[in-house]
């Protein structure tokens, strides 16, 4: 490959091994005769490849090995029909190989491309044939190249590009302008286009009104209309589209039914444009345009094949424990535990789960909590993914624990001072973690611990941080006295310490002494988005309760209490809750952060906004200052709640529902909540319950909005 100018790219930033780029391993280009090709990587980062038979055929060629090791791939067409594929490993190195000759399958040996660590990669065509190169380092900084002539391995060097973002898309405009999408750290879509075709002059970049977004795939209509699909957190997807070609002019973005994990899209020889995706058990699918130009799609075809490399282990009976202790050691493997199974854990702790284990539970209409997990002995650490102290560090990067009843062995009970202190899980260091649709109780320390002594999960990396979503937190609690308090108390949902950070969203918290808190340690800190805090717990002592969401100072003021002034962690983001909770004060900010605490757009039932002097609870409290509260409403203390509207499970009983001005919810026949969406609307404004796409879920319909219930994945 021959540079003009090397430039190498952004900061040095370790891209380790560990690290998974969970989206952007799939790619589509049309070859010189009009065959599609399809390129992607497995659950090991294997490259695989397959072809239409024919061109604009539905039927594809098997999978086949294609030779290198990526997590993030884009193709397109020289403008001979030469296809090119480029891609970055787990290392941060990108490398390109071509076709020799159009419509042939010999390609070149893959060419490394000097370059620093990066993350992600797009590539499109000029409208003078030159290709044109986009990437983004492990900084989230963006940069591109070109080639100096169409048709030639001869680049122009890497330059700055603007913009801070972590997956790309590009496509031509209809006149020959290239439009490159991307999105950024807090999923976020943003778009910019060149001004004029084959220059380097472009627009500044532009918000697109979508979030969390994961990936983004951009086409084009045989009209010239481009068409993006973007896939959220909980990979479902959506689409929006110019309303005329060449202009800045979109559509509202609709859902497209369907779950995927990433998506890609090319248009067909006759016009039509074929949508690709990759769903979490590595399978992939189509969805065809029937007509050119028209929004009519044949609906998702699941295609042969998958690309899921995981060890698949079954724990089907009570008597599984050893078998279920042996998988979770197995680095990547898929452990799923069948509805209504109890595996008693009782004697152990400090239980290690390897990197990539995958621990999931089936659900039920016989047993719709799930499989239990649980321990009648109290250990200080019960489940442990990665591990941060002693001299001895151990990171477990993207595991999953879902679907799981995590059972500490309390029951109901509040645990007395006296009494052990127990955590379910502890998490350290590790990146990509996700904890999600289980339930944590009976613990006397906290459900969920995150610790950060290795420094490697940074508030600025948000999609990298533990995701601690749509679970229920109830009945861990542990008093500080009996009386005048004073000793340790635990008892919480969540605590962030050792400066851990986590994304907190979607879960319902009942009875836990507080629902998260935090040590105040340097880096310590949590964004805290559309939960609810029911009204029970805050036992503190057997006279008095405390507040529920907390951050430590790290040092004692005065004679009364105790860490509650000083340093008090980095950065706090408390947004979009409900907070039922009235025995004590709501939120509690005991010193001054780096950053600040941020309180915006939450419900209170607390009628007063700050506690006072003379102890009446408020919403709010803070012995130092960095607490800043916005847009918040008070003395919410119920909303109307529609009972047995609709089935919103599938379980075959209908289910309560509650809109309450920031969020909906729905109840199961357990009597759990589970959040559904963030929304301004309430109850008198909804006009339809129904299963409008037929996957058994009842769906909700606002005048001309119709909001898809998802599935649990």
């Amino acid at each position: 490959m021959v540079l003009a100018g090397t430039l190498v790219v952004g900061p040095d930033v370790d891209a380790t091994a560990g690290e998974r780029f969970a989206h952007g391993a799939l790619a589509v280009a049309r070859n010189g005769d009009g065959r599609l090709e399809a390129f992607a990587s497995d659950s090991n980062d294997q490259m695989w490849h397959r072809q239409q038979v024919s061109a604009d055929s539905p039927e594809w060629s098997e999978w086949k090995p294609f030779g290198g090791v990526l997590r993030s791939v884009a193709a397109e067409a020289n403008e001979d029909g030469r296809l090119e594929l480029w891609g970055v490993n787990s290392s941060g190195e990108i490398f390109h190989r071509w076709k020799t000759t159009a419509n042939s399958d010999i390609w070149s040996a893959w060419e490394k491309v000097p370059a620093s660590p990066l993350k992600s990669v797009a590539v499109g065509r000029n409208g003078d044939g030159r290709l044109e190169v986009f990437a983004t380092n492990a900084a989230s900084e963006t940069f591109a190249m070109s080639q100096v002539s169409k048709n030639t391995n001869v680049w122009s060097g890497w330059k700055p590009f603007g913009g801070a973002l972590r997956s790309l898309s590009v496509e031509r405009q209809a006149d020959g302008r290239l439009e490159l999408w991307g999105i950024d750290n807090s999923g976020k879509a943003f778009h910019r286009w060149k001004t004029k075709a084959n220059t380097d002059n472009w627009s500044a970049w532009e918000q697109m009104p979508a979030s969390p977004l994961t990936s983004v795939a951009v086409g084009r209509n045989a009209d010239g209309r481009m068409e993006t699909f973007v896939t959220r957190d909980d990979d479902s997807l959506f689409r929006t589209w110019q309303t005329s070609a060449d202009t800045n002019r979109w559509s509202e973005w609709q859902s497209a039914f369907g779950r995927m994990r990433s998506v890609a899209v090319e248009g067909n020889k006759n016009g039509t444009m074929t949508l690709l995706g990759v769903d979490k058990d590595g399978a992939l699918y189509q969805d065809v345009q029937n007509r050119p130009s028209v929004d009519d799609w044949s609906g998702w075809q699941k295609l042969p094949g998958a690309l899921n490399a995981r060890t698949t282990i079954k724990i089907t009976s009570d008597d599984q424990v050893d078998a279920f202790l042996d998988a979770i050691k197995v680095q990547d493997a898929e452990v799923r535990i069948s509805a209504g199974v109890n595996l008693n854990l009782s004697g152990l702790q400090d239980i290690l789960i390897a990197p990539g284990v995958q621990i999931i539970g089936e659900r039920t209409k016989e047993f719709p909590r799930g499989p239990r997990i649980y321990t009648t002995t109290f250990p200080e650490v019960f489940l442990k993914i990665g591990r941060d102290y002693e001299g001895y560090h151990l990171t477990a990067d993207n595991v999953r624990i879902s679907g799981i009843r995590i059972d500490g062995g309390l029951g109901t009970r509040q645990a007395e001072e006296e009494e052990p202190h127990s955590i379910g899980v502890q998490l350290a260091s590790s990146r990509g973690v996700k904890i999600d649709h289980s339930e944590f109780y009976g613990w006397s320390n906290m459900g969920i611990q995150v610790r950060d002594e290795q420094n490697r999960l940074d508030i600025a990396r948000r999609q990298e941080l533990p995701h601690i979503t749509d679970n229920y937190f109830h009945h861990n609690q542990h008093q500080t006295g009996d009386v005048f308090g004073g000793g340790h108390g635990g008892g919480y949902g969540v605590e962030v310490t050792y400066g851990g950070t986590a994304l907190i969203e979607r879960n319902t918290f009942d009875h836990n002494r507080h629902a998260v808190a935090g040590d105040g340690r340097a880096g310590s800190g949590f964004l805290f988005y559309r939960n609810i805090v029911e009204a029970g717990g805050g036992w503190n002592t057997d006279v008095y309760h405390t507040h529920q969401i907390d951050m430590h100072g790290r040092d004692n003021c005065g004679i009364f209490g105790s860490y509650n002034c000083g340093l008090a962690g980095e950065y706090m983001d408390v947004a979009y809750n409900w907070i039922r909770y009235t025995a004590g004060t709501g939120v509690k900010l005991r010193g001054t952060p780096t950053i600040d605490m941020t309180v915006h757009h939450n419900l209170f039932a607390h009628k007063n906004k700050w506690t006072d002097a003379i102890f009446r609870d408020g919403a709010f409290d803070q012995t130092e200052k960095g607490l800043k509260e916005s847009d918040n409403r008070f003395g919410v203390t119920d909303e109307p709640m529609m009972t047995s509207v609709c089935d919103f499970n599938g379980d075959g009983t209908k289910d309560h529902f509650r809109a309450n001005g920031v969020t909906w919810w729905w109840w199961d026949s357990e009597g759990i909540q589970h959040y559904l969406n963030q929304s301004t609307l309430k109850y008198k404004d909804i006009t339809e319950y129904r299963d409008y796409n037929g996957d058994g879920r009842c769906d909700v319909i606002a005048g001309s909005k119709i909001f898809i219930t998802p599935a649990d994945d």
